[in-house]
């Protein structure tokens, strides 16, 4: 996933989107000074950013279209960042299809990690590195990938 707009972040999971922040020069260009002075060089990602145009492309599947909002936070005087991410298949209907939940940190030498549980029972653990301050670009590289043992899928539970 890419993110276009103000800023980047790239993940390796994911095919290319445009995204836009909701108040960028609202709520997220007042800096909060509780935040930890190690993740100065990420306050640019705090924000709600909602997808303009994404698409899933996978060999097994047909192609679809879907929206994407994607929420991180940064909890008071918290080396990390909340990370919350929630998918529709279109803004008329708003049938839920994905979500994510997980965590964002910095590590030395610029390095990130970026730590996800999906709704459909897999985990993953990225790598990336903060290639340049000014160009606020990530870039994420799978580093782990595991599953739930006889996770169900949520659209097919039972009521």
């Amino acid at each position: 996933m890419r993110y276009l707009f103000y800023q980047y972040l790239s993940f390796s999971l994911f095919n290319i989107y445009l995204f836009s922040c909701e108040g960028k020069e609202g709520i997220n260009s007042r800096r909060d000074t509780s935040f930890n002075m190690s993740m100065n060089n990420l306050q640019w990602l705090k924000g709600t950013w909602k997808s303009i145009s994404a698409q899933g492309i996978y060999p097994t599947i047909n192609s679809f279209k879907y929206i994407e909002t994607l929420s991180i936070t940064q909890p008071k005087n918290k080396p990390y960042f909340n990370y919350l991410s929630n998918t529709i298949n279109n803004e008329e209907i708003q049938q839920p299809m994905h979500c994510e939940y997980g965590f964002i940190r910095l590590l030395p030498n610029n390095s990130i990690c970026l730590q996800l549980a999906h709704n459909f029972g897999v985990n993953t653990v990225e790598k990336g590195v903060l290639s340049d301050v000014n160009d606020k670009e990530v870039s994420f590289e799978r580093y782990l990938h595991s599953s739930s043992v006889e996770i169900q899928n949520p659209d097919q539970s039972k009521e």
